[in-house]
């Protein structure tokens, strides 16, 4: 709140979708790639945006190397890693909502 944003946070696919469902349109979307319910944050990211396509997305994720960051990569997704540094978070949400995307 202290960056003047309305964030929504959710634990699963479910979560999330619920969100759009109920009227919440994103601008940027942060997706862990691992979700602990078993579901791929990947593919959750994609179908958020394929339902908001004017917002921006990057996977999170703890790992460096797995095929699914590979094909994230090659998709042209932004991939930060954890731990997710604050400024860099900032950096990436300002030239977001603020500047070219």
């Amino acid at each position: 709140s202290s960056w003047g944003l309305d964030a929504r946070f959710a634990a699963t696919g479910a979560q999330a979708m619920a969100h759009l469902d109920g009227g919440y349109s994103p601008d940027a979307v942060f997706c862990d790639q691992r979700l602990a319910s078993g579901e791929s944050g990947f593919d959750i990211l994609r179908h958020i945006l394929a339902r908001c396509p004017g917002a921006s997305g990057a996977i999170v994720s703890g790992e460096f190397q797995s095929p699914e960051l590979a094909e994230a990569d090659s998709e042209g997704y932004l991939i930060l890693h954890k731990p997710l540094d604050v400024v860099q978070l900032h950096a990436v949400l300002s030239t977001w909502l603020h500047g070219a995307r």
